[in-house]
């Protein structure tokens, strides 16, 4: 798991999250006069401070994601900030291109209007489909970014509402189409 943020505060703060996660469970619980194994918990949990509009296929190659989550982004309220949103059809097209087909997108937002915009998006966009009621009421995803995390635990105290949205990356039509040379995916490029 990597998490992607350009403010150096929030990444010093999650990597301080980070450590303390990893000390507690550095310190197992066991009887006296056994030797407790070296702890793993948290090593496949990273933090980098970057602009993940500018730079995410630079460090995520091409549909090795299988979750993506955007979590109470910044909602650039001025529509001259709009251009600065996490989620737009533009950058979408990048997130399709780092997560596998069959990959689930997250966004949780406590602001109506910014929730309206990212689901409009994500739901015109041909590479995603919005999961039904029933996947999102299963899926264990869904309740840990609507209600674990620091930023819903805050939500939750102010007594904010929680706008919740998740959408499954379908294969891309040139990925499975067939021409006459037995090629999948091939294009022609000569208009005709």
């Amino acid at each position: 798991m990597l998490g992607m943020e350009i403010r150096e505060r929030v990444t010093e703060f999650c990597a301080a999250r980070l450590a303390e996660a990893r000390a507690k469970a550095a310190q197992p619980v066991v009887s006296p006069g056994t030797v407790a194994p070296p702890s793993r918990a948290y090593t496949n949990v990273g933090f980098v401070r970057t602009n993940a509009m500018k730079y995410l296929p630079n460090y995520i190659p091409r549909g090795t994601l299988t979750k993506l989550f955007f979590c109470y982004p910044d909602p650039h309220f001025k529509r001259k900030k709009h251009r600065q949103r996490i989620i737009s059809s533009a950058l979408l097209a990048e997130y399709a291109f780092v997560l596998a087909p069959g990959g689930v997108a997250y966004a949780v937002t406590d602001v109506y209007t910014l929730s309206v915009w990212m689901f409009t998006r994500f739901d015109a966009h041909p590479l995603f489909v919005r999961l039904s009621d029933a996947e999102l009421a299963t899926d264990p995803m869904v309740a840990f970014v609507r209600d674990h995390t620091d930023e819903a635990q805050r939500v939750e105290r102010n007594g904010g509402a929680k706008f919740v949205g998740a959408w499954r990356r379908v294969p891309h039509p040139v990925d499975h189409a067939d021409d006459d040379s037995g090629a999948v995916g091939a294009a022609s490029g000569n208009g005709s």
